[in-house]
């Protein structure tokens, strides 16, 4: 079964500064506490970065490695290589305003496993609410004086 997740922030920041965050993917397993390791596979001159993200939350682990593509206007759209999912399409948007940078990430996915479902989803809404909040922390502290 086909799910979504959807989630927006403001940041004090330019959307240079938070687009820097998002693809700054080695640095991960800093602030995102769920994250164990995280390796960049891959990075090119066309904007297209390929990475390796290892996650544990509780009893469950999984590598999920994603296609990260920068459009012209900011965009970051990101796509399955390999991991536990069937389908995956995930979407990071930063749109700059009078108060500084609303950051957006929606994504889409399907499990390749039921099973994965009953065990993933009971901690997805919150952990989906927590990257955002880790990344604004992230940013913060990088970039607000």
């Amino acid at each position: 079964m086909e799910r979504s997740i959807s989630r927006s922030v403001l940041l004090p920041i330019e959307t240079a500064q938070a687009r820097a965050v998002v693809l700054d993917v080695g640095s991960y397993p800093e602030f995102l506490p769920w994250c164990e390791s995280a390796v960049v596979e891959e990075r090119n001159a066309s904007h297209v970065t390929v990475a390796t993200v290892n996650l544990a939350a509780r009893r469950y682990h999984a590598s999920v490695t994603t296609r990260a593509t920068e459009l012209d206007d900011g965009t970051i759209l990101l796509e399955l290589v390999s991991g536990p999912f069937r389908k995956f399409r995930g979407v990071w948007k930063f749109a700059e305003g009078p108060s500084g940078c609303l950051v957006s990430f929606r994504a889409k996915f399907e499990f390749k496993r039921r099973y994965l479902d009953f065990l993933v989803l009971p901690i997805l809404e919150p952990a989906c609410r927590a990257v955002l909040s880790c990344f604004e922390r992230r940013a913060r502290k990088l970039f607000v004086t």
